[in-house]
């Protein structure tokens, strides 16, 4: 009997089954560890990876700040020299380094009249010359203003419309004048400018002829009007040569003879030539 149970048991197609455990519930519980065991080797996987991912990227930033790193401590730190306010270059408008500034002036004038004509007497003057002094002050590049002053020996001479006969008087003519300049940018050497103002003139008698007695004229002032251009030559170190055209307005002087009254207005042309110097 145990013989045949033995042969039994080595029969081919029959399998030894395990034992099963006694208690059903342990079995189950035995399977989820097993499943929860080996599904845990792929989270640590997974965990561990994005880990090294994490390590690799903080590698590789700290490789390439540290040359930097390493640069900005080798070099010393430059810093912006403070340079003196005093020794800041200004733009430059012109061939100085502009400030505001004056200039002094000599010239020798050429005096030229335009005969007065009215009902009563015609007043002409004779041809002549003199000489100008002035100071001009220049605010900003471009506006200044001048004072001149300038001495000259007029012969004036008044015709009766009636008589016809000319009487001649000479009188030492002094003029004094206030003007406003604008001056045109430089251009090369050459500073043009253009002027206008006003000037007192200061006609006294200084010799006539048998016609008229020196005792009976009198000293006259007049008011003119005065627009003029010109320009400066730059010589270099502060010297230049002026040329300037100016044309005086005014009422032509009777030196207070009746006879010699007119309301003719004078036209007087001062062309002029001088040096000029710049402080």
């Amino acid at each position: 009997m145990r013989l045949s149970r033995g042969v039994s048991a080595l029969r081919p197609g029959r399998s030894a089954k395990p034992p099963e455990p006694a208690n059903g519930k342990s079995a189950a519980a035995e399977r989820e560890r097993a499943t929860a065991a080996a599904a845990a080797p792929g989270k640590r996987n997974r965990t561990m990876s994005a880990k090294s991912f994490l390590l690799c990227v903080a590698g590789c930033i700290a490789l390439a700040a540290a040359p930097l790193a390493g640069q900005a401590s080798s070099t010393p730190q430059q810093t912006q020299p403070t340079v003196p306010a005093a020794t800041i270059q200004q733009p430059l408008r012109h061939p100085y380094q502009w400030h505001p500034y004056a200039e002094v002036t000599v010239q020798m004038t050429g005096v030229f009249h335009q005969t007065a004509t009215s009902s009563a007497v015609n007043v002409s003057a004779v041809r002549t010359g003199g000489i100008l002094g002035g100071l001009r002050y220049y605010f900003t590049p471009h506006l200044a203003a001048e004072i001149n002053f300038a001495h000259n020996l007029d012969t004036f001479e008044f015709t009766p419309t009636k008589t016809g006969v000319r009487q001649g008087l000479q009188t030492d003519t002094n003029e004094t004048n206030v003007n406003l300049v604008y001056a045109v940018p430089y251009l090369e050497t050459l500073h043009p400018f253009l002027l206008a103002g006003g000037s007192l003139m200061n006609f006294g008698p200084a010799n006539t002829n048998a016609n008229v007695t020196v005792n009976a004229a009198k000293v006259q002032n007049r008011l003119a009007g005065v627009v003029g251009a010109g320009t400066d030559i730059r010589l270099g170190g502060g010297w230049a040569v002026r040329a300037q055209l100016r044309m005086l307005l005014f009422k032509a002087p009777n030196f207070s003879l009746s006879p010699f009254t007119t309301s003719g207005t004078m036209k007087r042309l001062e062309p002029s030539v001088g040096l000029v110097y710049r402080f």
